[in-house]
């Protein structure tokens, strides 16, 4: 599924328009076991609005994976 270039009513960082001047950094850590691939993911934002919003609850990452 290809997302095309979009708008929400919400931020959405690394959506081109929608927070300017706001970069985030993932860092993703994998360890399986016999049966399931288990994934950590660290995300930082590097906007104070972010930032504030997701320690106040009001905000979340949220993460989209491809089969690829």
């Amino acid at each position: 599924m290809e997302l095309g270039q979009r708008s929400y009513p919400h931020p959405v960082v690394g959506n081109r328009d929608d927070v300017q001047d706001a970069a985030y950094q993932a860092v993703v850590e994998m360890s399986p076991d016999k049966e399931n691939i288990y994934l950590e993911v660290r995300v930082m934002c590097s906007s104070a609005t972010i930032n504030g919003l997701l320690r106040e609850g009001a905000a979340k990452f949220v993460l989209r994976g491809s089969e690829k």
